[in-house]
């Protein structure tokens, strides 16, 4: 069985007044749809402070109902007695999130043409595991794209960042971090090729950071691989220079 979505979260959530359960324990998320249905996590972040209203909650999983502990309990069974709880109303706050029985290949391959960023996929029959499991398995939705480099930071882990820019109309704006994962035989390379480049203020205004960055002129770019996803970069990668 398979079903769309980012990672999962868990917690108590109210269900509608009439539901027969008093006390559920729901495994699900919080997402922000933009107009295609599609999940939009800087709208989600956005949506925390500004319009809390835009958030869905979509729940997957039932671990506990009235003081009954199920996670013991195959995952199509506690699914069927989650989808008891949950009223199919198209503008509930809280939806069920539903799922097809068939070729997961396939199913991702629906899935990435609609622009989704990945599927999950569970074992049907599967008890409840937290955190990372054979049972159940995420699948992104990962792509190629052309950036800028606007310059580069190392987090307090010691990690080396790219700090990168799209073109839209002729204009750079922000897209985010990626992860350098720099070749030991272009390293050197790399570094004076930043460092010919480099510039006292980032190229875009009003950037900041949390971390000291080094700046370059806006004319490196980079090839990077990335969640396909609106907004913000997430799970970005350089995979090489381009210029």
């Amino acid at each position: 069985m398979a079903g769309t979505g980012p990672d999962p979260i868990a917690g108590w959530s109210r269900l509608p007044a009439n539901s027969p359960a008093k006390r559920p324990l729901i495994d699900g998320e919080a997402i922000v749809q933009d107009e295609n249905g599609i999940s939009d996590f800087d709208a989600l972040r956005s949506a925390i402070h500004k319009a809390p209203r835009r958030i869905v909650f979509f729940a997957f999983d039932l671990l506990h109902l009235d003081g009954q502990d199920l996670r013991r309990t195959p995952l199509i069974e506690r699914r069927a007695a989650l989808r008891k709880l949950i009223e199919p109303e198209s503008r509930s706050p809280i939806q069920f999130s539903d799922h097809a029985d068939c070729d997961g290949a396939l199913f991702f391959k629906h899935a990435a043409e609609l622009g989704l960023e990945g599927i999950v996929s569970k074992r049907a029959k599967s008890l409840y595991c937290g955190g990372p499991s054979k049972n159940w398995l995420k699948t992104k939705n990962m792509v190629e794209s052309e950036f800028v480099l606007l310059g580069t930071e190392i987090d307090d882990s010691g990690i080396p960042w790219a700090l990168l820019a799209r073109e839209q109309d002729g204009q750079l704006e922000f897209a985010g971090p990626a992860i350098m994962r720099t070749p030991s035989q272009a390293r050197a390379e790399w570094a004076n090729k930043f460092a010919a480049m480099s510039i006292e203020k980032p190229a875009l205004k009003g950037l900041r950071r949390a971390n000291k960055a080094h700046w370059v002129q806006p004319v490196i770019r980079v090839r990077a691989q990335h969640l396909r996803a609106k907004g913000t970069l997430r799970h970005a990668t350089v995979k090489c220079l381009l210029d």
